[in-house]
């Protein structure tokens, strides 16, 4: 995972059956940058979220004596990452400690420790969010940033729950040819482009994800270049970072510490999740009470950047930032991180 994640389950006796939700709950791992009276250490806390309620069971932060800092709360991965507490937002020291910054990573339902939720959503994942933020004190409003894939959290949470985001930015942000908000023609054109594979992956996660597990498990069948991490990348960066995951084994052991929980209930959820049929349409979002940032390389060979440019032109109040020569791994990018969380926090330098 390339920046901090955010959202957990409570368990609760009784509960309904809101967008399909069950009851369950997320092994969540922690990693903090608090400032309390002085900068600490980073420290990495593994807990289960049923032992939120237990104070003494976990040394987690004491969010109530931040109220002078702001304090930012992130969502989602890299791609098909889970929460890995090495892959944080890639700031300096001096501005994370400027701002105050507390990070919180967690492992999606199915990756990872947590526990699947086969009625996984993009609505359940705005309100795994709001959970977990209310489950640790973080207040009536925190930040959410989410990298590629897993931005379906931070639109969701900007349909179903606006009035708790301080401010929102997305990197990479992956989209969904079927949204309605795309020109059809455009979203043709820029869809057939892809590896024969990856179009048969997204059409069959749309339209038959009831059998996305058993295509994807039949190696006569063309099936997810991004999957088996042999997508053509046009960005030398990112083609070399991704040979050096690959060269020296990291690649594989991300996969494998991913899909702990089975391979379906976390890479292939996540793509019936976000290629699926979605209750809303971004592109058809009022303006939110929050700042929204997009953050896209104009060399992203997994993300069109056309089609993001779509997007940022149909929504005003979008704060869109496309980067020269630069592909789908953002948080390399050299003093990317810093900008990123100055410019959410309104303190970017112009």
């Amino acid at each position: 995972m390339a920046t901090v994640a955010v959202g957990a389950r409570l368990p609760k006796a009784e509960e309904s059956n809101e967008a399909g939700r069950g009851r369950y709950y997320f092994s969540v791992r922690i990693r903090t940058r608090c400032r309390l009276h002085k900068w600490t250490e980073k420290q990495a806390v593994e807990t289960k979220l049923s032992e939120l309620s237990k104070p003494s069971s976990v040394s987690w932060p004491d969010c109530s004596k931040m109220e002078k800092w702001q304090v930012p709360f992130w969502t989602e991965s890299q791609g098909f990452q889970p929460a890995g507490l090495t892959q944080l937002v890639r700031c300096g020291m001096e501005v994370a400690e400027e701002l105050g910054v507390y990070m919180v990573g967690f492992d999606r339902a199915g990756y990872g420790e947590s526990d699947p939720n086969p009625n996984r959503s993009v609505k359940s994942a705005a309100l795994d969010v709001e959970e977990l933020a209310d489950a640790l004190g973080l207040g009536p409003k925190f930040y959410v940033i989410g990298i590629s894939l897993g931005c379906h959290a931070v639109w969701g949470a900007l349909k179903y729950i606006p009035e708790r985001i301080a401010g929102a930015a997305m990197m990479a942000p992956v989209v969904n040819y079927w949204w309605p908000g795309f020109p059809a023609d455009l979203a043709a054109e820029v869809y057939n482009k892809q590896e024969v594979g990856d179009q048969w992956a997204l059409r069959v996660s749309h339209y038959a994800p009831g059998i996305l597990h058993w295509w994807m498990d039949q190696s006569w069948l063309p099936t997810s270049t991004v999957v088996a991490g042999t997508t053509p990348l046009p960005n030398k960066r990112d083609a070399e970072i991704r040979a050096k995951l690959k060269a020296d084994g990291t690649f594989q052991q991300k996969m494998e510490l991913a899909t702990q929980q089975g391979i379906h209930e976390s890479y292939y959820r996540d793509m019936m999740v976000m290629f699926g049929k979605w209750e809303f349409d971004p592109m058809s979002l009022p303006k939110p009470p929050c700042p929204v940032h997009i953050w896209q390389g104009d060399e992203d060979g997994l993300v069109p950047v056309v089609l993001q440019r779509h997007i940022a032109s149909r929504l005003s109040w979008v704060n869109y930032h496309e980067l020269p020569a630069t592909g789908h791994f953002l948080s390399p990018v050299p003093g990317l991180g810093d900008t990123v969380l100055q410019t959410l926090f309104g303190n970017a330098k112009q």
